[in-house]
């Protein structure tokens, strides 16, 4: 998927120590995946290094939009990104479990009660409320 796919690949000394896979579609440039080396990454601040990277190549290359994957809410709160919405589905084969899951994923949803996810601009556009 050369035309859909971009890796980046940071280096310290010849040893990698962040990794990032990156989707393309029309406008938007989609940061999926990092991994990062924890034994330097908070000291070399490798996450921020990483997100300017990525950004200043989409920028240089003509994307419009930046969007990213779930979780490391609090960098992207600080960056000013607004919250997507996204829809996830879950059913059972059985129609008595169905009703059950029915009233307990709301309860169990984990990023209805994360608190930094609360601090977004647009947090109450996804809740509706």
């Amino acid at each position: 998927m050369p035309d859909k796919v971009r890796f980046f690949v940071w280096r310290q000394d010849g040893r990698i120590v962040a990794f990032a896979e990156c989707m393309l579609q029309g406008r938007a440039f989609y940061a999926e995946y990092i991994g990062l080396d924890y034994a330097v990454a908070i000291d070399l601040h490798l996450y921020h290094y990483a997100y300017r990277d990525m950004v200043s190549w989409a920028i240089a290359n003509g994307y419009k939009e930046f969007r990213s994957s779930g979780l490391n809410y609090d960098p992207k709160l600080h960056l000013r990104h607004r919250l997507d919405p996204i829809d996830l589905y879950v059913r059972h084969t059985s129609k008595i479990l169905n009703q059950t899951l029915k009233v307990l994923l709301p309860l169990l949803e984990p990023t209805k009660y994360d608190k930094t996810l609360r601090k977004f601009a647009n947090y109450n556009e996804l809740w509706g409320g």
